[in-house]
């Protein structure tokens, strides 16, 4: 696998700074060789954890080669038959996430495409940023489960609600700090949530990616979620009414 030094993305600095959500924080910053360099040290300090990561092949002023430690988890959710087995390869993937979490660790980008399966091994790649230096422990380990559960809005496509049992079943296991950001991020997006839902299929990746994590942010509590969802069909039995009223007195 090769690996080449990008540009930056002034895009992704711009929006950091008008989100004020901690893990959202631009965490970018080098660039070039000082990029690579950056890069080859995650790999360490992660193998140092016991994560399973590629070993450095060649180096060069702009590349590097890494070695192959199999095919991607989203390369594996394209191949599932059926939903069972997309679940299995989700489960096996998180568990994989958990378990560098619990030796101090983190990712940064844990999304489908940068993590690897062979059989129940469970691998990592690609890592860009050094999220930790610029948010810590906590936030980063935040920031691994919102990417990761996110990037897996493809396989809804296929396998609805997914993701929602994905969570369902991994809540308890979840630090308290993950599961708070879920609860709060379900909070502050749900105005916009609710609006969106139904034009799902018709919005762009980005925004379906927010949507797959709202959506299963709810599992997380499943008797908030269903207080949640009763407050939501009254504020908007409430709002029908009172525009049905607005129109008759006009």
């Amino acid at each position: 696998m090769l690996r080449k030094s990008r540009p930056l993305h002034p895009v992704q600095r711009v929006l950091s700074l008008l989100v004020p959500i901690r893990v959202l924080r631009y965490t970018g910053g080098a660039k070039g060789i000082a990029a690579l360099d950056r890069e080859v040290r995650i790999i360490e300090r992660l193998r140092q954890r016991g994560a399973r990561v590629p070993h450095v092949i060649a180096r060069a002023d702009d590349w590097i080669a890494l070695e192959d430690i199999g095919p991607t988890l989203e390369k594996e959710l394209y191949r599932a038959p059926n939903r069972s087995d997309a679940f299995r390869l989700c489960f096996v993937a998180s568990w994989g996430l958990l378990r560098l979490h619990r030796r101090q660790g983190w990712h940064g980008n844990p999304q489908a495409r940068n993590i690897t399966l062979d059989g129940e091994r469970v691998g990592f790649i690609d890592f860009e940023e050094d999220v930790g230096a610029r948010l810590g422990e906590k936030a980063s380990q935040t920031r691994d489960w919102g990417l990761f559960l996110s990037s897996l809005n493809r396989t809804e496509t296929r396998f609805p609600g997914l993701t929602a049992s994905l969570v369902r079943s991994l809540a308890s296991e979840l630090p308290a700090h993950c599961r708070r950001f879920l609860f709060n991020f379900r909070l502050l997006c749900a105005p916009l949530a609710v609006l969106l839902l139904p034009f799902k299929r018709l919005l762009g990746r980005d925004v379906r990616q927010v949507l797959t994590l709202w959506e299963a942010s709810g599992e997380i509590d499943p008797q908030v979620r269903r207080r949640f969802t009763r407050i939501i069909r009254i504020g908007a039995a409430l709002a029908a009414l009172l525009y049905i009223y607005a129109q008759q007195t006009d």
